[in-house]
């Protein structure tokens, strides 16, 4: 596998933790207080846009580890994950201070 499909795969595992996390965590509050909880798919929006902003970043950063054995995979996959989970919480978090959520 090379650098960027592994990249591309741990990005956007990090931007989906990001997104159903939350959701999950909200789901079993509902379900214990014996409300319904519907999925909003204004964060797909969100998602998306994460997933782009998260991979340009990525590769840029990725073009500066030089990769030896795991280390450098794993620095790959550590990488990935963080950034598409920090986009999509920096991008969910600027729509609610404008009040887009």
């Amino acid at each position: 596998m090379n650098t960027e499909t592994l990249l591309l795969i741990a990005v956007t595992l990090g931007a989906l933790a990001r997104l159903l996390l939350p959701y999950i965590e909200a789901m079993d509050k509902a379900t214990k207080e014996g409300k319904e909880l519907t999925f909003q798919y204004r964060y797909l929006i969100t998602f998306f846009i994460a997933l782009l902003t998260s991979i340009q970043i990525a590769i840029s950063l990725i073009s500066q580890i030089e990769i030896v054995g795991n280390t450098g995979i794993l620095a790959i996959i550590f990488i990935g994950i963080s950034q598409g989970y920090g986009s999509t919480a920096a991008i969910n978090k600027g729509l609610k201070l404008v009040g887009g959520t």
